[in-house]
C-alpha cells in the first residue's frame, strides 16, 4: 500500500511543472506538508493535521481547482474543515494510518460520489461529510475494527447501528434488518430520499436522525421502536403520512417533529391503537389519525393471494407478457403511469366510498391497504415501495401501475450554502 500511495503521488505531483507547497501539521507544522499541482492536493508527512475554520486553509483561494486529494499513509488525522468546499472534488485516497475525520473535513464536496475508509479509521466527527449531495457510498475496509458497511451505508462493525447514510442516496430507502438502532445525523440532510422503511429489527432513533430531510414524504415505523429522540424528524416539512406499527404510541415531545407542521399529515397506525393514539402527546396532533389493516403490518411480502381467481388470472397474463381477459375483472382507471413521484389517482365513478384498495406486487403479494375515499377520485401514495410494477384490486376491478426511480441528477450539486461556515461544533452541542 505504501509503495501505491508512493508512486500514485509522485506521479500526480510531475502532471504540472508549478506546485504549492504549504505545512499543515499539528502541533508541529512542518510535520505534514500539502502539496498542490493545479488538479490534486497531497498530504504527506507524519502525524495530525491542523484544524480549520472553513475559511484559513492554506489551499482556501484553489478549492474549486481540487479534483483529487491523496492522503499520505503516515497521516493520522484529517483536520476540522480540512477540504470544505471543493466543489469539484472527485477522487479521495484516504492512507491506512488515518483514525480520524474531523468535524466537517469534506462538507460542500458536491461532486464527490464514493468514498472508502481505511483499516485505522475509528472516529468519524459530526458533518463529516455534510452537503455532499453527491455522495452515494461509503466502503469501509474488511479489517477495520469500528466501522462497516452495508450496501454503502456506513454502520457500527457489528452492523447494529447505523451511522451515517450518505446524501446522495434517493428515492426509497429500506433500513436492513438487523440494525437496531439508528444513530443521531444519520440520514442528516438526505434531501433526495422520499420515503424511508424501518425495518422490524430497529428499537430506537436517537436524535438528530431525519433532521432536514425536506423531501420525505412518508416513513414507516416499525412495531419494536420505543425510543425516538428529540428533532428525531425536525424540518421535514414535506410529510403527507407517518405509518407508526407500534401497537403502544411512543412518549415523545413536541420538539420530535419541530418546525414540521403535522396538523395537515396522515397517521396510519394499528386499528387496535386508534384510540390510543388519539390521545397521545403529540400523536394526537396529527390531522388525521387512520386505522391500518393488520394486512399490511409486515416490512416482507406477506399475503399471496393464492385463492383470488380474478387476481390470479391478471397476474398470468401478466406473467405471459400478454392482456388478461375481461370476463372476470373492470379494468381500473389509473394515472399517471409510468409514475415516478410515487402517487397515483384511482377514478372513483366504479367505486363505493369505504371499499379496500388493495396492492400487489408482479408476485401477488399484498403490500398496502386503503380505503376508497368520497369525491371524483382517491390518490394514493406508494412512495414506500421500491421500483417496480404493481396491481390495484378493488373488488373485481383491477388496474396496473409502474413506478419507476426518478433519475434526474441532484441540482444542488456544488458550493455550500453562504452560511455553512457559521456552523460550529458548540452549536451541535446545544441543540
Amino acid at each position: 500500500m505504501k509503495k501505491l500511495f508512493i508512486f500514485f503521488a509522485a506521479l500526480l505531483l510531475t502532471c504540472t511543472t508549478f506546485a504549492q507547497t504549504w505545512h499543515c501539521g499539528y502541533p508541529n507544522a512542518e510535520d505534514v506538508t500539502a502539496t498542490f499541482n493545479g488538479v490534486a492536493l497531497v498530504i504527506d508527512g507524519t502525524g495530525d493535521m491542523e484544524d480549520y475554520d472553513g475559511s484559513n486553509m492554506p489551499w482556501y483561494s484553489s478549492l474549486a481547482d481540487i479534483k483529487t486529494v491523496v492522503i499520505g499513509e503516515a497521516i493520522t488525522s484529517i483536520g476540522e474543515y480540512a477540504f470544505a468546499g471543493c466543489r469539484n472534488l472527485v477522487n479521495v485516497t484516504i492512507g491506512g494510518s488515518v483514525t480520524d475525520i474531523k468535524f466537517m473535513a469534506f462538507s460542500g464536496c458536491g461532486s464527490l460520489r464514493a468514498l472508502a475508509l481505511g483499516s485505522s479509521v475509528a472516529n468519524i466527527e459530526a458533518m463529516a461529510f455534510f452537503y455532499c449531495v453527491n455522495l452515494i457510498s461509503i466502503e469501509v475496509w474488511p479489517d477495520n475494527a469500528t466501522y462497516s458497511s452495508i450496501d454503502g451505508v456506513l454502520c457500527n462493525k457489528d452492523k447494529t447501528t447505523l451511522i451515517l447514510c450518505p446524501e446522495g442516496r434517493r428515492d426509497t430507502y429500506t433500513v436492513p434488518n438487523g440494525i437496531t438502532s439508528i444513530g443521531g445525523w444519520a440520514f442528516y440532510y438526505c434531501s433526495g430520499l422520499a420515503s424511508v422503511i424501518i425495518s422490524e429489527s430497529v428499537t430506537e432513533i436517537q436524535p438528530m436522525a431525519f433532521s432536514g430531510c425536506s423531501n420525505l414524504t412518508s416513513v414507516i415505523i416499525g412495531s419494536n421502536i420505543t425510543s425516538i429522540g428529540e428533532s428525531a424528524f425536525e424540518k421535514c416539512n414535506n410529510f403527507t403520512s407517518i405509518t407508526n406499527r407500534n401497537p403502544v404510541p411512543q412518549k415523545i415531545t413536541g420538539n420530535v417533529f419541530r418546525h414540521v407542521v403535522t396538523q395537515g399529515d396522515t397517521l396510519y397506525v394499528p386499528a387496535a391503537s386508534l384510540a390510543a393514539y388519539q390521545e397521545a402527546e403529540v400523536w394526537g396532533n396529527f390531522g388525521a389519525i387512520v386505522a391500518i389493516s393488520d394486512k399490511s403490518n409486515n416490512d416482507a411480502e406477506i399475503a399471496v393471494a393464492k385463492n383470488d381467481s380474478t387476481l390470479q388470472q391478471v397476474l398470468e397474463a401478466q406473467k405471459n407478457n400478454s392482456a388478461a381477459t375481461t370476463q372476470n375483472f373492470v379494468p381500473l382507471k389509473i394515472y399517471p403511469d409510468p409514475n415516478i413521484n410515487g402517487q397515483f389517482t384511482i377514478d372513483n365513478e366504479q367505486l363505493t366510498v369505504g371499499e379496500k384498495i388493495e396492492i400487489y406486487n408482479a408476485s401477488g403479494n399484498l403490500t398496502d391497504v386503503y380505503d376508497v375515499l368520497s369525491g371524483a377520485s382517491t390518490t394514493i401514495s406508494v412512495v414506500h415501495l421500491p421500483a417496480g410494477t404493481y396491481l390495484v384490486k378493488v373488488g373485481n376491478k383491477v388496474g396496473k401501475v409502474s413506478k419507476q426511480i426518478d433519475q434526474t441528477p441532484n441540482p444542488h450539486r456544488g458550493s455550500l450554502p453562504e452560511n455553512i461556515y457559521k456552523v460550529q461544533k458548540d452549536d451541535l452541542k446545544s441543540r
